[in-house]
């Protein structure tokens, strides 16, 4: 079943609005992501099973468990990709969908102007789907659940809510590790 547009849809390029300022907005957002640092061995433990998980549910090759910092992006879970554990921060992405608050769905990467331009997109991993949930913890978007493909296709909705239930799961594992340190 295609991903059929909503009225989430229709909010997407609002959700990114703040009424006090985004700079302001960000640095609240990125003390949030600071609480979760921690030892990337620990990381792949707990969230690559959750990429994992994404990836079969929505039947892609790529799938990533995303912390959204500055500069750089944190794959603190990963599935499709052995090496890879961090990128840069680029807006089109994962950079852009953390400031959704709706789930961020781009089905033609290298033809939308959102996503064109990013290097997983116009690079050699040559990604052509895209879509992510936010990890909100409080108020904040810290990260994404996202999964990747490089086909071009629909997203279905089912597999949209079931990437939902996910990141919430993710967001409370990210939490109960926060306080462990």
């Amino acid at each position: 079943m295609p991903y059929a547009p909503s009225i989430s849809r229709f909010l997407q390029p609002l959700a990114g609005a703040y009424p006090f300022g985004l700079a302001s907005s960000e640095g609240r957002r990125l003390a949030a992501v600071d609480r979760f640092v921690g030892n990337e061995i620990t990381f792949a433990d707990g969230f690559d099973p959750i990429a994992r998980l994404a990836a079969q549910l929505c039947d892609t090759p790529l799938a990533f468990c995303t912390l959204v910092g500055r500069d750089r992006i944190r794959l603190i879970g990963m599935h499709g990709l052995d090496t890879l554990r961090e990128l840069p921060r680029e807006p089109g992405l994962c950079a852009t969908a953390i400031a959704q608050h709706v789930p961020y769905v781009v089905e033609q990467a290298d033809v939308d102007a959102r996503t064109k331009a990013h290097s997983l997109v116009a690079g050699p991993e040559n990604i052509r789907f895209y879509v992510a949930v936010p990890l909100r913890s409080g108020r904040h978007s810290v990260g994404t659940l996202c999964v990747l493909d490089r086909v071009a296709r629909h997203a279905d909705g089912q597999a949209i809510e079931a990437l939902e239930v996910l990141a919430n799961l993710a967001v409370d594992r990210l939490e109960r590790q926060a306080m462990l340190v």
